[in-house]
């Protein structure tokens, strides 16, 4: 259920998850609040019964055509609940794509969430060579470092995306680490 991605969703993600998760729970509410009132039916109605016949012909003709105004309502009205589902389900796999890479995010060791820090949440966009030059004087460490470990963290980011992990499988690799770490560092 998760939707195909690439690096520019990764840094949008990263960007704006908590104002992007809110905007979806609000569209997702109305199309669920729409999908459940009667005015969408009030409309597809109105839409489907809108004088075909001038006023002119006879009665009995409209009459006789009342079935396929009925059928056009019903296919309508079908059309435009699967247009809403569907809606919903992008919606759905949006958000879930977005809580995956957050929770691989999560799990990222410090350096790598460091670089992804400075350069995509702390900088404008078209200041990112200035991030990596202060980072490089910050950290003593060299820009093609910082873009070769960028790269690697967006690799590793995908590795895990696409993998047949769940999401609670990938935040107890963290729990996992940290455990790993105070053993290592306990018996050192």
């Amino acid at each position: 259920m998760y939707k195909e991605i690439d690096q520019e969703f990764i840094i949008r993600t990263l960007r704006t998850y908590d104002a992007r998760t809110i905007e979806l729970r609000r569209e997702m509410s109305t199309q669920y609040t729409l999908l459940n009132t009667q005015t969408l039916d009030d409309e597809l109605l109105q839409a489907t019964a809108y004088p075909i016949y001038s006023p002119s012909e006879a009665r009995h003709q409209m009459d006789s055509d009342i079935d396929e105004i009925y059928t056009r309502y019903i296919e309508l009205s079908k059309q435009r609940v699967d247009d809403i589902k569907s809606l919903m389900r992008d919606i759905i796999e949006e958000q879930e794509s977005m809580n995956r890479i957050m929770a691989i995010y999560e799990i990222l060791d410090e350096k790598e969430r460091c670089v992804l820090d400075r350069l995509y949440l702390h900088s404008a966009a078209e200041k990112i060579h200035d991030a990596v030059q202060q980072m490089g004087t910050d950290y003593n460490l060299h820009p093609q470092t910082i873009y070769r470990i960028r790269r690697k963290t967006m690799e590793k980011i995908m590795s895990f995306y696409k993998s047949d992990l769940t999401q609670t499988e990938i935040l107890h690799m963290r729990t996992q680490d940290a455990v790993c770490l105070t053993n290592k560092e306990k018996y050192r």
